[in-house]
């Protein structure tokens, strides 16, 4: 039975790492790309990233329970070359973190397939997915607060503001891994106090 689930855990973590592999190279490539149509855009200048608009009505937006409204600006020109520069860099750190946290789970589901999940590099795996996690917890809200303030300043809305604050998810997901890290190196100390008595 322990056998047979073994067997399932393995061939589990062989598909999960086909997967892994995937969402790396797309995840890879979609931080360049982005990255690089971030560095094209800042080289243009903003006057050829003019596009004329023409809103009519007004816009209600509910966050809550409170509402905004504004009027967009009529028959007027929007500068988008900010919006798009922080937009793709957005994209880009995401990108980024996404590829770095699947790296490092490649790493650990390559330790279960070998019958060796306590393998001392699966604690430092778990730590940098945990720095990741951690950094993306202060530095993802800038960005968002970056494309938010620029929409802002692009539609010209004087009654709204962009605000910024930790994003709790990441930082409480960056802290349990970071124990679990923890976990991870007293469990490959025991299994090597095992190995050595035997």
């Amino acid at each position: 039975m322990v056998k047979t689930g073994q067997v399932k855990m393995k061939m589990l973590a062989k598909i999960l790492k086909v997967i892994c592999n995937i969402v790396f190279w797309v995840a890879a490539v979609g931080f360049v790309l982005f990255l690089l149509a971030s560095i094209i855009i800042s080289r243009v200048p903003a006057k050829d990233m003019d596009i004329s608009v023409n809103f009519s009505g007004y816009l209600n937006t509910t966050f809550g329970q409170t509402m905004f409204k504004f009027i967009p600006p009529t028959n007027g020109h929007i500068m988008i070359k900010s919006f798009l520069q922080a937009l793709f860099m957005y994209i880009s750190l995401a990108a980024l973190m996404v590829s770095v946290i699947v790296f490092e789970v490649k790493g650990i589901l390559k330790t279960v397939v070998a019958d060796n999940p306590f393998e001392k590099g699966n604690s430092r795996n778990l730590t940098v997915i945990a720095l990741v996690l951690l950094a993306g917890s202060v530095i993802v809200p800038i960005l968002q607060w970056r494309i938010a303030a620029t929409v802002i300043q692009m539609l010209q809305i004087n009654n709204m503001n962009a605000t910024y604050s930790v994003d709790g998810n990441l930082l409480f997901t960056g802290i349990l891994i970071l124990i679990l890290a923890g976990v991870f190196q007293y469990g490959n100390y025991l299994q090597e106090e095992v190995d050595s008595t035997l």
